[in-house]
């Protein structure tokens, strides 16, 4: 008789559950990294128009 191989669903369960844990700490810090990205580009979206107020605040008083 030929012995059987495959992982038991104790190992299946291990690993769903390591990926699960893996998940809920990835997940909110991929957001949290998208987010800080997502308000660079606007500062730097901004950078030459603040540039402009201060040259006109200079020229104008």
């Amino acid at each position: 008789m030929d012995k059987q191989r495959g992982f038991t669903l104790i190992e299946l369960m291990v690993v769903i559950g390591i990926i699960a844990i893996l998940s809920a700490i990835g997940i909110p810090a991929y957001q949290n990294y998208l987010r800080k990205a997502a308000l660079t580009d606007m500062l730097q979206t901004f950078v030459p128009y603040r540039t402009a107020v201060e040259l006109c605040a200079l020229e104008h008083g």
